[in-house]
């Protein structure tokens, strides 16, 4: 579980660096990374 969790907080720093970056939420990237994100953290709580 713990390459999970990695996996997770190197998504969740790269979502925050994009969104300040571009300022938007609705941002192709930010939605595909947030997609991501979201399957690894369904992963570890199953």
């Amino acid at each position: 579980m713990d390459s999970i969790e990695n996996k997770i907080n190197v998504l969740r720093k790269k979502l925050t660096e994009i969104v300040e970056n571009k300022g938007e939420f609705t941002d192709q990237e930010v939605v595909l990374i947030s997609q991501q994100l979201d399957r690894y953290i369904g992963i570890l709580l199953d």
